[in-house]
């Protein structure tokens, strides 16, 4: 006599289905995260540049934005991608502006530069929009100068990826404007914007925004 195995089957039951579809849209969202990687958007090149030669050199690391916090971890991680590159990275000294909340123009730099020895200055104004993470509540710009509220706008500086109603966090995007300016002749050599996807982080958008500079920068042969 053959012998029959039977094999029950267990359907899930409509609260578990729900828990499975939900589990899988989370990882496939934390994966879509992950593979977000800070790009360039747009980038120029001098036709008639000078050659910089990055291995052993020093290069003066800038950064200008309206938090100092994000100033100080976008110069770290600028600093970072330099040296990660075969270069040797010196912070600039802190520059007061023409005018509050404005960039630094880009002469004021090679005076320090040329005191560190360095052959370049990197300078980078980063920028951010901020948003309820959830989609609601206000969300606003965040630049040099001033940045949006809505439909009004407000001079100074604000804090980023910060409670807000109900304990919600707000998802910061972030972007770069970074030039290279020979610090012997003073000239722009290269200039590009990178963006970051949003995040409740600061350290990684940043880090992955100058490793994106860094990387653009070779590509283009500056260094």
């Amino acid at each position: 006599m053959t012998e029959l195995h039977t094999r029950s089957t267990t359907r899930p039951t409509p609260h578990r289905r729900l828990a499975l579809i939900t589990t899988a849209a989370a990882a496939a969202a934390l994966l879509a995260g992950c593979a977000a990687e800070p790009k360039i958007e747009g980038q120029w090149t001098a036709p008639q540049r000078p050659t910089l030669k990055l291995a052993g050199a020093r290069v003066l690391v800038a950064c200008e934005a309206v938090d100092p916090a994000v100033k100080r971890i976008c110069e770290d991680q600028m600093a970072g991608a330099v040296v990660a590159q075969g270069g040797s990275a010196v912070i600039a000294p802190d520059i007061t502006p023409p005018a509050p909340g404005q960039p630094v123009p880009d002469n004021q730099y090679l005076a320090p530069a040329r005191q560190a020895g360095a052959i370049a200055v990197l300078a980078t104004t980063v920028s951010a929009w901020a948003g309820a993470s959830g989609g609601g509540g206000p969300s606003f710009s965040i630049g040099l100068g001033s940045f949006g509220f809505g439909s009004g706008r407000v001079g100074g500086g604000v804090g980023v990826a910060v409670p807000i109603g109900g304990g919600e966090r707000r998802s910061t995007a972030y972007a770069a404007s970074s030039r290279i300016i020979d610090a012997r002749g003073g000239q722009v050599i290269w200039t590009a914007r990178a963006s970051a996807p949003p995040s409740d982080d600061i350290q990684g958008p940043l880090g992955g925004l100058a490793t994106a500079i860094m990387n653009g920068a070779q590509e283009a042969g500056v260094f």
